[in-house]
């Protein structure tokens, strides 16, 4: 219930009614005999009086406009009978009002508001974290609801002591809210109106610049895909977004190779800027659809809508041109099986690997925080070195390629350095495996341990040095680190084998 519902009265009853109805409410809640609930009723009494006297406000300063100039007049300086504080009461009486005394039909006896008992802690994170949430998700009618429902959010106090947090969330938070939602939570914490506070009216204007140059951006990039001057496949493509479903036309974007791609990278591009605008252009159920269908990383039904129309497409294809260039020519329905075959599998292997490691990459970045690339090249180890066992020829060769990566960010004396310590490692792993008969012993697949040590000396290097300088795996490829140092020790030890052991 409203404010003004609680005392019985309509949205816009001015502050005569308000007084009339507060005290005629009185005689039934008494603070001796309920305090909750006469907490309650001068709370809901506070804020309509404040609400009508800023009507009132806002109408006097509109007749007063027709005659003066106030662009450079100084703001006025805090009036705590005629605006809203623009700091929370230290208690009850800092925000009394002169409470109804002598009306001729209320009570000459009006208990005052300071013997309301102390309120209790009000914890403001979990309220904070969802205004925020619905800032986002829901519209201006619903937040205003929801606000309307908080009745801890009575008090004029709590509100007041809540103002400068909700505030630098609103300017600090990202994506910035829609212009609606947000003069609703102005209107509601009373920061449209601001009377001697100008940081708070700086930090609201900044709120609602933001906001405007956010929708702005969403607006101008839609007006931009609708131009005629554009390219026609981006009009197809907003057309898809922002109108119902056609089948024919939904059924040739997913056949198109780059299309699909196409239109989610434009979907991104949207709600990158402000997700709720983006909602509020585009029909909802091509919305949801697309954003399913091109979702790499998980199996919705429209992703799988796509892919078998793309199979069933492109083997049908397949199948017709070999039936045709085969000699003698074959009938389709012989060739299609095995060409589908051909298709899909590779296909579905490539679409599930593809899924999971962009789920293993969002599982490392929201669980560990491993570095991606050393990761992604201990696993590229593992597979060369199994693959190795099998074709040790193909297996070194991969290793070449992967310590080439590795050092390839590099630049100049370091670029170097790193591969000096690379042939190196090699070198010292080759002599001690000759030097040790295991080589003749096990075979080629023993010189797989050349590669391996020299890339995994280098890999040590890289974290070791990130590590003891605090340093992003990034920064420590790039730079020289202790490569000197350890190249020069590697060489006199290999010196030092060739000369003992000759």
């Amino acid at each position: 219930m409203t404010p003004f519902g609680q005392l019985g009265l309509p949205a816009d009853a001015d502050e005569r009614a308000i007084k009339r109805a507060y005290a005629r409410l009185l005689r039934q809640c008494r603070p001796d005999e309920d305090a909750a609930a006469f907490q309650r009723l001068n709370d809901a009494y506070q804020h309509c009086l404040m609400l009508a006297r800023r009507r009132a406000l806002a109408v006097a300063d509109v007749d007063g406009d027709a005659g003066i100039d106030t662009e450079d007049a100084p703001l006025p300086a805090r009036d705590d009978d005629a605006a809203l504080p623009a700091r929370a009461p230290q208690s009850r009486t800092e925000e009394a009002d002169g409470a109804p005394h002598g009306f001729g039909d209320g009570d000459p006896h009006v208990p005052d508001a300071a013997h309301i008992p102390e309120t209790r802690t009000y914890d403001a994170g979990p309220f904070l974290r969802e205004l925020w949430e619905r800032l986002q998700a829901d519209d201006a009618a619903a937040l205003r609801d929801w606000l309307w429902q908080q009745e801890d959010l009575y008090s004029l106090s709590l509100r007041d002591a809540l103002r400068p947090h909700v505030v630098e969330m609103l300017v600090e938070g990202e994506p910035p809210p829609m212009p609606e939602p947000l003069e609703v939570v102005l209107e509601f914490f009373g920061l449209d109106a601001l009377l001697g506070d100008r940081w708070l009216a700086e930090q609201v204007r900044t709120a609602s610049e933001r906001s405007e140059a956010a929708q702005a951006f969403v607006e101008r990039t839609l007006s931009a895909l609708k131009s005629k001057s554009g390219k026609p496949v981006d009009r197809l493509l907003l057309r898809e977004l922002m109108e119902p479903m056609r089948p024919a036309r939904r059924w040739l974007l997913m056949l198109c190779p780059t299309l699909p791609g196409r239109l989610r990278a434009t979907l991104l591009d949207l709600q990158q800027a402000h997700p709720a605008m983006t909602r509020r252009h585009l029909d909802g159920g091509s919305l949801a659809f697309w954003l399913q269908a091109t979702d790499r990383a998980r199996f919705a039904r429209p992703r799988w809508a796509l892919l078998v129309s793309r199979w069933l497409l492109y083997g049908l294809l397949a199948a017709w041109a070999i039936s045709r260039l085969s000699i003698p020519t074959a009938p389709l329905l012989d060739v299609l099986p095995r060409t589908l075959g051909w298709i899909v599998i590779p296909w579905l292997l490539y679409a599930v690997a593809l899924a999971g490691l962009i789920r293993l990459r969002e599982w490392n970045r929201s669980k560990r925080g491993w570095d991606e690339s050393l990761a992604l090249t201990l696993a590229l180890a593992g597979g060369l070195t199994l693959l190795g066992l099998f074709l040790p020829w193909l297996g070194n060769l991969g290793f070449l390629i992967l310590a080439m990566v590795w050092i390839a960010p590099r630049s100049g004396g370091a670029y170097w350095l790193a591969f000096a310590l690379l042939c190196l490692a090699a070198l010292f792993t080759g002599t001690l495996l000759v030097k040790l008969d295991l080589a003749r012993l096990a075979g080629d697949r023993m010189m797989l341990l050349v590669p391996l040590s020299a890339l995994g000396l280098l890999l040590g290097h890289d974290r070791l040095l990130a590590h003891r300088h605090r340093l992003a795996m990034p920064q420590a490829r790039r730079s020289g680190g202790w490569l000197g140092l350890w190249s020069g020790g590697l060489a006199a030890t290999l010196a030092a084998v060739l000369l003992l052991f000759p």
